[in-house]
Protein backbone atom coordinates (compact mmCIF):
# COMPACT_ATOMS: atom_id res chain seq x y z
CA UNK A 1 0.00 0.00 0.00
CA UNK A 2 0.79 3.59 -0.79
CA UNK A 3 2.18 4.96 2.82
CA UNK A 4 5.36 7.61 4.00
CA UNK A 5 7.31 7.10 6.80
CA UNK A 6 8.24 11.01 7.51
CA UNK A 7 6.86 12.91 10.67
CA UNK A 8 7.03 16.36 9.63
CA UNK A 9 3.84 18.50 10.08
CA UNK A 10 5.47 21.59 7.71
CA UNK A 11 8.71 21.06 5.45
CA UNK A 12 11.69 22.92 7.67
CA UNK A 13 13.63 25.54 5.72
CA UNK A 14 10.80 26.06 2.98
CA UNK A 15 7.43 27.35 3.00
CA UNK A 16 4.63 25.87 5.48
CA UNK A 17 2.93 24.47 2.44
CA UNK A 18 2.24 20.53 2.04
CA UNK A 19 3.35 18.95 -0.61
CA UNK A 20 2.11 16.08 -3.01
CA UNK A 21 2.98 14.40 -6.22
CA UNK A 22 6.49 13.66 -7.54
CA UNK A 23 9.14 15.99 -7.38
CA UNK A 24 12.82 16.16 -7.21
CA UNK A 25 14.90 16.15 -4.23
CA UNK A 26 18.85 16.31 -3.73
CA UNK A 27 20.21 14.56 -1.37
CA UNK A 28 22.06 16.27 1.83
CA UNK A 29 23.37 13.48 4.23
CA UNK A 30 22.42 9.88 5.26
CA UNK A 31 21.83 9.42 9.09
CA UNK A 32 22.83 13.00 10.18
CA UNK A 33 23.27 13.55 13.93
CA UNK A 34 21.13 16.55 15.45
CA UNK A 35 24.40 18.87 15.36
CA UNK A 36 24.66 17.93 11.08
CA UNK A 37 20.85 18.34 10.89
CA UNK A 38 21.52 21.99 12.24
CA UNK A 39 23.93 22.75 10.52
CA UNK A 40 22.34 21.77 7.34
CA UNK A 41 18.92 23.09 7.60
CA UNK A 42 19.66 25.61 9.91
CA UNK A 43 17.29 24.01 12.73
CA UNK A 44 17.25 22.57 15.77
CA UNK A 45 15.95 18.88 15.79
CA UNK A 46 16.76 15.89 18.15
CA UNK A 47 17.60 12.77 15.54
CA UNK A 48 17.90 9.32 17.58
CA UNK A 49 18.64 6.50 15.92
CA UNK A 50 16.40 3.95 18.43
CA UNK A 51 14.88 0.67 16.98
CA UNK A 52 11.43 0.56 16.32
CA UNK A 53 8.88 -2.07 17.16
CA UNK A 54 8.70 -5.17 17.98
CA UNK A 55 11.08 -6.72 15.15
CA UNK A 56 13.56 -4.06 16.11
CA UNK A 57 13.84 -1.79 12.77
CA UNK A 58 16.42 -0.03 12.45
CA UNK A 59 15.76 3.57 11.01
CA UNK A 60 17.74 4.28 7.92
CA UNK A 61 17.28 8.39 7.65
CA UNK A 62 18.11 10.12 4.99
CA UNK A 63 18.17 13.93 4.78
CA UNK A 64 16.75 15.77 1.18
CA UNK A 65 15.93 19.18 0.31
CA UNK A 66 13.41 20.05 -2.44
CA UNK A 67 12.97 24.04 -3.57
CA UNK A 68 9.23 23.77 -2.53
CA UNK A 69 9.01 22.01 -0.18
CA UNK A 70 12.20 22.43 2.09
CA UNK A 71 14.13 19.75 3.86
CA UNK A 72 12.96 16.43 4.70
CA UNK A 73 13.61 13.45 6.73
CA UNK A 74 13.00 10.32 4.53
CA UNK A 75 12.74 7.27 6.82
CA UNK A 76 13.88 4.12 5.42
CA UNK A 77 13.30 1.06 8.44
CA UNK A 78 15.92 -2.13 8.32
CA UNK A 79 16.15 -5.18 10.04
CA UNK A 80 18.82 -7.27 10.70
CA UNK A 81 17.65 -10.79 9.54
CA UNK A 82 16.78 -11.80 6.25
CA UNK A 83 13.36 -11.46 4.82
CA UNK A 84 10.76 -14.39 4.51
CA UNK A 85 7.37 -14.45 3.20
CA UNK A 86 3.85 -15.47 4.45
CA UNK A 87 4.57 -18.46 2.38
CA UNK A 88 7.87 -19.93 3.21
CA UNK A 89 9.98 -18.17 0.36
CA UNK A 90 13.19 -16.23 0.82
CA UNK A 91 13.79 -12.92 -0.59
CA UNK A 92 17.22 -12.73 -2.47
CA UNK A 93 19.44 -9.75 -3.91
CA UNK A 94 21.17 -10.66 -6.19
CA UNK A 95 25.35 -9.01 -7.42
CA UNK A 96 22.99 -6.57 -9.70
CA UNK A 97 21.01 -5.24 -6.82
CA UNK A 98 17.94 -6.99 -7.85
CA UNK A 99 15.31 -8.52 -5.58
CA UNK A 100 12.91 -11.50 -6.16
CA UNK A 101 11.78 -14.44 -3.41
CA UNK A 102 12.01 -17.89 -4.07
CA UNK A 103 11.80 -21.29 -1.97
CA UNK A 104 15.27 -22.35 -2.42
CA UNK A 105 18.34 -20.65 -4.34
CA UNK A 106 17.95 -23.48 -6.60
CA UNK A 107 14.42 -22.20 -7.38
CA UNK A 108 15.87 -19.38 -8.64
CA UNK A 109 19.03 -19.96 -10.12
CA UNK A 110 16.93 -23.68 -12.47
CA UNK A 111 14.36 -20.99 -13.92
CA UNK A 112 15.12 -20.12 -17.30
CA UNK A 113 12.75 -16.85 -16.48
CA UNK A 114 14.85 -15.80 -13.96
CA UNK A 115 18.01 -14.55 -16.06
CA UNK A 116 17.52 -10.81 -15.98
CA UNK A 117 17.81 -11.17 -11.92
CA UNK A 118 21.49 -12.08 -12.36
CA UNK A 119 24.13 -14.43 -9.56
CA UNK A 120 22.62 -14.66 -6.03
CA UNK A 121 24.45 -12.80 -3.85
CA UNK A 122 22.84 -13.85 -0.48
CA UNK A 123 19.25 -13.20 1.44
CA UNK A 124 18.60 -9.85 1.62
CA UNK A 125 17.60 -7.99 5.10
CA UNK A 126 14.09 -6.54 5.96
CA UNK A 127 13.89 -3.24 4.10
CA UNK A 128 17.17 -3.98 2.14
CA UNK A 129 15.17 -3.75 -1.13
CA UNK A 130 13.73 -0.07 -0.39
CA UNK A 131 17.17 1.31 0.31
CA UNK A 132 18.96 0.07 -2.52
CA UNK A 133 16.21 1.01 -4.43
CA UNK A 134 16.56 4.43 -3.76
CA UNK A 135 19.75 4.77 -4.56
CA UNK A 136 19.90 2.09 -7.63
CA UNK A 137 17.09 3.90 -9.33
CA UNK A 138 17.75 7.44 -8.44
CA UNK A 139 21.36 7.11 -9.93
CA UNK A 140 19.67 5.13 -13.18
CA UNK A 141 22.35 2.57 -13.11
CA UNK A 142 22.11 -0.22 -16.27
CA UNK A 143 20.13 -3.05 -15.44
CA UNK A 144 23.22 -5.12 -16.43
CA UNK A 145 25.42 -3.37 -14.15
CA UNK A 146 26.80 -5.32 -10.90
CA UNK A 147 25.60 -3.10 -8.42
CA UNK A 148 26.00 -4.49 -5.51
CA UNK A 149 28.97 -5.89 -6.26
CA UNK A 150 30.17 -2.75 -6.85
CA UNK A 151 29.34 -0.93 -3.81
CA UNK A 152 30.83 -3.61 -1.92
CA UNK A 153 34.16 -2.81 -3.56
CA UNK A 154 34.58 0.77 -3.18
CA UNK A 155 32.80 1.95 -0.10
CA UNK A 156 32.02 -1.68 1.95
CA UNK A 157 28.45 -1.57 1.81
CA UNK A 158 27.20 -4.29 4.55
CA UNK A 159 23.46 -3.92 5.54
CA UNK A 160 24.56 -5.35 8.95
CA UNK A 161 27.15 -2.45 9.34
CA UNK A 162 24.26 -0.05 8.68
CA UNK A 163 22.05 -1.96 10.88
CA UNK A 164 24.67 -0.79 13.76
CA UNK A 165 24.67 2.70 13.12
CA UNK A 166 27.71 3.00 10.28
CA UNK A 167 26.11 4.57 7.28
CA UNK A 168 29.20 5.56 5.30
CA UNK A 169 28.26 3.25 2.48
CA UNK A 170 24.99 5.07 1.73
CA UNK A 171 27.05 8.54 2.08
CA UNK A 172 29.36 7.42 -0.42
CA UNK A 173 26.32 6.83 -2.57
CA UNK A 174 24.72 10.27 -1.36
CA UNK A 175 28.24 11.67 -2.26
CA UNK A 176 27.71 10.55 -6.05
CA UNK A 177 24.65 12.74 -6.36
CA UNK A 178 26.45 16.00 -5.09
CA UNK A 179 29.36 15.86 -6.86
CA UNK A 180 27.09 14.94 -9.92
CA UNK A 181 24.40 17.72 -9.33
CA UNK A 182 22.20 15.12 -9.55
CA UNK A 183 18.79 14.71 -8.24
CA UNK A 184 16.26 11.61 -7.45
CA UNK A 185 12.26 12.03 -8.30
CA UNK A 186 10.17 10.84 -4.80
CA UNK A 187 6.13 10.90 -4.54
CA UNK A 188 5.09 13.56 -1.83
CA UNK A 189 2.72 13.16 0.04
CA UNK A 190 0.34 14.29 2.83
CA UNK A 191 -1.03 12.24 6.10
CA UNK A 192 -4.24 13.01 7.09
CA UNK A 193 -5.67 12.77 11.02
CA UNK A 194 -7.29 14.29 13.21
CA UNK A 195 -5.90 15.09 17.04
CA UNK A 196 -8.21 14.14 20.33
CA UNK A 197 -9.41 17.36 20.12
CA UNK A 198 -11.22 17.04 16.69
CA UNK A 199 -8.89 19.34 15.33
CA UNK A 200 -6.97 18.63 11.39
CA UNK A 201 -3.27 17.23 11.82
CA UNK A 202 -1.52 16.62 8.40
CA UNK A 203 2.11 15.74 8.15
CA UNK A 204 3.90 15.98 4.93
CA UNK A 205 5.50 12.42 3.57
CA UNK A 206 7.42 10.77 0.83
CA UNK A 207 6.79 7.89 -0.38
CA UNK A 208 8.90 4.59 0.86
CA UNK A 209 8.35 2.28 -1.12
CA UNK A 210 11.22 1.17 -3.87
CA UNK A 211 9.10 0.91 -6.86
CA UNK A 212 8.34 4.90 -6.20
CA UNK A 213 12.03 6.44 -6.83
CA UNK A 214 13.06 7.56 -10.68
CA UNK A 215 16.58 8.97 -12.26
CA UNK A 216 16.17 12.89 -12.02
CA UNK A 217 15.97 13.37 -16.14
CA UNK A 218 12.94 10.36 -16.12
CA UNK A 219 9.75 12.39 -14.97
CA UNK A 220 7.75 11.82 -17.96
CA UNK A 221 8.08 7.96 -17.44
CA UNK A 222 8.12 8.37 -13.25
CA UNK A 223 4.50 9.66 -13.82
CA UNK A 224 3.41 7.20 -15.71
CA UNK A 225 4.49 4.56 -13.70
CA UNK A 226 3.49 6.30 -10.10
CA UNK A 227 0.09 6.91 -12.16
CA UNK A 228 -0.60 2.76 -13.00
CA UNK A 229 0.73 2.27 -9.61
CA UNK A 230 -1.92 4.24 -7.83
CA UNK A 231 -4.58 2.74 -10.49
CA UNK A 232 -3.84 -0.71 -9.93
CA UNK A 233 -3.78 -0.26 -5.95
CA UNK A 234 -7.23 0.77 -6.04
CA UNK A 235 -8.44 -1.81 -8.91
CA UNK A 236 -7.11 -4.43 -6.13
CA UNK A 237 -8.81 -2.97 -2.88
CA UNK A 238 -5.38 -1.55 -1.38
CA UNK A 239 -5.68 1.54 1.02
CA UNK A 240 -3.68 4.32 0.13
CA UNK A 241 -3.13 6.13 3.05
CA UNK A 242 -1.58 9.21 2.07
CA UNK A 243 -3.15 12.14 0.19
CA UNK A 244 -1.04 11.79 -2.98
CA UNK A 245 -0.84 13.36 -6.57
CA UNK A 246 1.07 12.69 -9.86
CA UNK A 247 1.92 16.04 -10.65
CA UNK A 248 3.93 18.17 -7.58
CA UNK A 249 1.41 20.76 -6.25
CA UNK A 250 0.48 22.21 -3.00
CA UNK A 251 -1.66 20.01 -0.86
CA UNK A 252 -5.53 21.55 -0.45
CA UNK A 253 -7.53 19.05 1.81
CA UNK A 254 -10.45 18.63 -1.34
CA UNK A 255 -7.57 17.48 -3.40
CA UNK A 256 -8.09 14.16 -4.83
CA UNK A 257 -6.14 11.51 -3.69
CA UNK A 258 -5.03 9.98 -6.81
CA UNK A 259 -3.67 13.27 -9.07
CA UNK A 260 -4.92 13.59 -12.74
CA UNK A 261 -5.19 11.25 -15.57
CA UNK A 262 -2.54 11.94 -17.84
CA UNK A 263 -2.84 12.04 -21.26
CA UNK A 264 -0.05 11.11 -23.85
CA UNK A 265 3.45 10.81 -22.86
CA UNK A 266 7.13 9.67 -23.96
CA UNK A 267 7.15 6.68 -21.13
CA UNK A 268 10.37 5.55 -22.51
CA UNK A 269 13.20 6.07 -19.45
CA UNK A 270 16.40 8.02 -21.10
CA UNK A 271 19.44 6.33 -21.70
CA UNK A 272 20.88 7.15 -17.92
CA UNK A 273 23.36 4.42 -16.65
CA UNK A 274 25.70 5.52 -14.38
CA UNK A 275 29.44 4.30 -15.01
CA UNK A 276 31.16 3.57 -11.61
CA UNK A 277 34.67 3.63 -13.11
CA UNK A 278 34.31 7.30 -13.41
CA UNK A 279 32.97 8.28 -9.97
CA UNK A 280 35.70 10.06 -7.69
CA UNK A 281 35.96 8.93 -4.35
Amino acid sequence: MIEGINTSTAPSGGSFDLYTGLGQVTIKKVNPTSEEFEAITGYARNINYNTIGENNLMPVRILVHNEDAGFQLIDFLLGNTPVVSSTGKTQYISTKGNFTYGASEDAITSNPNMSWFGEIARPAFVGEENIISFFKQGLGIDKDTEFLNEIINKAQYNPASIYSGNADSLNFLANIFTQNQMSVIVPFGVKETVNSEGQNRNYQQVVTKGNCFFHMSSMNYAKKTYQKMLARQIEAGYPIKLATTVDFEVYTPEAPKVGPTLGSVDVTPSSVGQDFSNIPF
